[in-house]
């Protein structure tokens, strides 16, 4: 089943729709709303995006949430454009995560150093401090 059509259906749960299984067969499922029983909102599990977007919208009318509902965007290009901005926020949220990382890193990789080189400053004075060391 697809992932819009699986949140078609939460969203149809969450507008406390039933489920009619008398209604309902393999692949294609009836769901009715207490307000208006002979509305029904039919989903299948092949529905497109669009068609699952409409049913949300028909859904929403029934269930009078005083939402209209999801809305699909009028042009090919305007879905591509909104497709192409959520990819770039997801490619800049990754770099900003990743640049982050890096500097926690480094301030780690400077801090084990200087533990190693203060370390290193206190085995050597020990060992001029002792007897016969030193020389």
């Amino acid at each position: 089943m697809k992932g819009h059509v699986k949140r078609t259906i939460d969203v149809l749960l969450a507008l406390d729709f039933t489920l009619d299984e008398d209604a309902s067969r393999y692949g294609k499922s009836i769901y009715r709303h207490p307000y208006d029983e002979t509305a029904v909102v039919k989903v299948w599990a092949g529905m497109s995006e669009a068609a699952c977007i409409a049913v949300q919208r028909k859904a929403h009318a029934i269930a009078e949430t005083g939402s209209s509902g999801p809305a699909l965007p009028k042009t090919i290009g305007e879905r591509n454009r909104i497709l192409r901005e959520r990819n770039k926020a997801m490619r800049d949220k990754e770099v900003h995560e990743r640049a982050a990382r890096a500097q926690v890193a480094e301030q780690e990789y400077q801090r084990r150093n200087a533990l190693i080189a203060a370390d290193r400053n206190r085995r050597e004075i020990e060992s001029l401090m002792r007897p016969g060391g030193g020389r």
